[in-house]
């Protein structure tokens, strides 16, 4: 099975947080 996180990045002047299975 993978490992879930939530990451955020930051794109231009607010950040999106988005959960990326690995």
């Amino acid at each position: 099975m993978g490992m879930c996180e939530c990451v955020c990045v930051f794109v231009y002047t607010w950040g999106v947080c988005v959960y990326m299975c690995v």
